[in-house]
Order: C-alpha cells, then sequence, then structure tokens
C-alpha cells in the first residue's frame, strides 16, 4: 500500500480508497463528483485508460463506471491497495 497517490497516477486494474482532497472543491464539477459518490472511504478500481495520451481514464465506482480527464483525477487523493 503506498499513501498520496492521486487518482491520475494508477494504473488499469488498482484497487484504492478515496481518502479525501487535494483541496476543498473549487469547480462544479468537483462538487459534482462528490455528488455521484466520490467521497473519502469508498472503494474504487481503474477498469480502462486511453491507449496514447492516457486521458481520460475509466473508474468503477459503487457499481458505476465514470470517465474522468487527468486533470480533474489529480484533485482525488487515494490509498492505493494493489492491482486486481
Amino acid at each position: 500500500m503506498s499513501l498520496n497517490k492521486s487518482l491520475a497516477d494508477l494504473e488499469v486494474g488498482s484497487r484504492a480508497l478515496i481518502l479525501g482532497y487535494r483541496s476543498p472543491p473549487q469547480t462544479a464539477f468537483q462538487l459534482r463528483l462528490i455528488e455521484l459518490g466520490f467521497l473519502p472511504g469508498q472503494p474504487l478500481r481503474v477498469v480502462h485508460r486511453a491507449p496514447w495520451s492516457k486521458d481520460p481514464l475509466a473508474v468503477e465506482l459503487r457499481g458505476s463506471v465514470f470517465a474522468l480527464r487527468r486533470e480533474d483525477a489529480r484533485w482525488i487523493l487515494l490509498l492505493e491497495e494493489g492491482v486486481a
């Protein structure tokens, strides 16, 4: 397990728990992520990345899959659990 990784740092297949955020929400999109369930304590898994630019990435959270830009994924801090 490693600390202080952001969602943007994870590879496909990685599992992690959301620890929190780099800063308080500053955009409507960041508030929307919180509304969608990107909350501390929630487990997630990276299921796909775009082939060349690695942007966006697809994240499975609570039975749903979300596509996030790396810029937005950097805002979410995680405790990585490993690769499944």
